[in-house]
Order: C-alpha cells, then structure tokens, then sequence
C-alpha cells in the first residue's frame, strides 16, 4: 500500500502572471497550478523534497494509507505581506483519529513593488 504525499499552494498573488508551482521530490520534477494541489503516491519510507535544485531538501516519512500534506504559502509581488499560514507539514489518515505531526517550513517568497489594488488571494486547502 501507498502513502500520499500533497501539496497544497495558498497565498496571494499582486502580479498579472500565474506561474505554475515546482517542487521535486525525491529529484523529480512535478508542477501543479498557483494556489492548487497535487497528490504524489509514494513507497512507504522517507522521501525528500524541495522547492528548487540548491535549496536543502526537506526529508518527510511516508506511510502507508496516510497523506502526507505539505501547505506552501506563494507571495508573487505583494509587498505588505500575505494573510496566509505559514507554510506546514502535517500527516493525516483518512477516516481515522490518527495523530498529527506539524513543522514548519520557511520558504522565500517572490516579491516586486506592486500597489495592493491588484491583489487577489486564495486559501484553497
């Protein structure tokens, strides 16, 4: 059986451009829509992952039957911040009160002066 690793964009975005998310997981590259979400299944058994090539990667233990969610907080161009959450890692398993795990994680945000009357946000989780 499978474990599922997820990840889930949220933030806000002052820019007209929408580029999609990148992450790799364990050195593959996987893309998913600003503020959507993908689902990876992987072998039960630690798995790394990371937002670019050099950033250190973040190692996460996969388990069978559970998802392993990953919250990325983007940031494209506001310059007075998101009211997003931090980015997080939390494990959960589907119709179970199983324990959950969270730790965060800090990532860079992408910032150019921007007036906050273009601003759109999403918290899709």
């Amino acid at each position: 059986m499978m474990g599922i690793l997820r990840f889930t964009d949220s933030g806000c975005n002052c820019t007209t451009s929408s580029p999609p998310v990148t992450v790799l997981v364990d050195g593959v590259q996987y893309s998913f829509p600003l503020f959507g979400s993908i689902n990876i299944p992987l072998t039960p058994g630690p798995h790394s992952w990371s937002l670019t090539a050099d950033m250190g990667p973040t190692v996460v233990q996969i388990v069978a039957g559970v998802t392993t969610t990953v919250g990325i907080n983007s940031n494209l161009g506001c310059v007075d911040g998101c009211d997003a959450a931090p980015n997080s890692v939390t494990s959960s398993k589907s119709g179970a009160s199983a324990a959950s795990n969270e730790v965060r994680v800090v990532t860079p945000s992408v910032r150019a002066p921007n007036p906050p009357s273009q601003r759109s946000r999403s918290s899709r989780r």
